[in-house]
């Protein structure tokens, strides 16, 4: 992941994630799986971001899962939760984040 928290075109404020990797036309609604964890951290819908071929966006899970509640079971909890680290917690790569966002001093990152 390249960023995180982006607001792109028409999405909801903070809720994308961009990365470099390359998308074949169709891809929306494909997973962007984290490899640390192998779960999904984003949903695939944007490509050629900011007029970069190279970069894409997705929705992040923490968002989606937010907004659906009981209609989707995240992470298998049932209730829509992430069950990745919160905000606040101590980290040292973003996959471990609900927000994906692992930030701070290398000795001291948190995750936003």
């Amino acid at each position: 992941m390249d960023k995180t928290g982006q607001t792109y075109s028409r999405s909801a404020p903070g809720s994308q994630v961009a990365y470099a990797c390359d998308s074949e036309g169709g891809s929306s609604g494909s997973p962007i799986v984290a490899p640390a964890s192998g779960r999904a951290i984003a949903l695939h819908h944007f490509g050629g971001v900011e007029g970069n071929p190279c970069l894409n966006a997705g929705t992040a899970m923490a968002d989606i899962c937010a907004d659906a509640g009981s209609l989707l079971n995240c992470a298998g909890d049932g209730g829509g939760a992430c069950t990745l680290l919160p905000a606040g917690a101590a980290c040292t790569d973003n996959s471990q984040c609900c927000s994906g966002n692992c930030k701070g001093r290398p000795s001291a990152k948190t995750c936003k």
